[in-house]
């Protein structure tokens, strides 16, 4: 069960998301609903620590077996999607591959996920400014990835 609790105020969702590197580029998923773009990762299960679920995140969604990794940012995050209030905690885990390299991929990329397509896209860092990217503190926390883990707190748009 999805740690994902639904009151009358909104929605909390309490979340993992990896944040791969390589060759100056960042790997997102893309929404091809909306063109937005977020992070490989997904909701926590009750019970299950981050760490466990970055692991099965990865190896549902992306196929892969990870095995250096670490804490990078805690980022509460307060916003409003389809008309609903959302706090959710996301924690980030820098992670490095190490049995897949999707860097050898030019530009996106497909998996299939159970009964669903994940598009995935290497974004460059440098042009992030100008990306749907969501939660948007990671255009300017991904260039101070040496910095250590870090807790960031936002405010995508107003609660209702």
């Amino acid at each position: 069960m999805d740690l994902t609790l639904k009151t009358d105020l909104g929605i909390f969702n309490h979340r993992v998301a990896a944040v791969i590197v390589s060759n100056n580029r960042l790997l997102a998923q893309k929404n091809t609903e909306t063109s937005e773009y977020y992070l490989p990762g997904g909701r926590i299960s009750f019970g299950e620590s981050s760490e466990e679920a970055l692991l099965r995140e990865l190896k549902e969604e992306l196929k892969i077996n990870i095995t250096n990794y670490k804490p990078l940012w805690i980022n509460e995050c307060f916003f409003i999607d389809s008309g609903k209030n959302f706090h959710e905690v996301g924690i980030y885990y820098l992670t490095e591959l190490t049995d897949t390299d999707f860097s050898n991929y030019e530009k996106s990329f497909c998996l299939e996920e159970e009964n669903r397509i994940n598009y995935y896209e290497w974004l460059d860092i440098v042009k992030l400014e100008s990306t749907p990217l969501y939660p948007r503190f990671i255009k300017k926390e991904i260039r101070h990835l040496n910095d250590g883990a870090k807790l960031i707190i936002t405010k995508e748009n107003e609660l209702l």
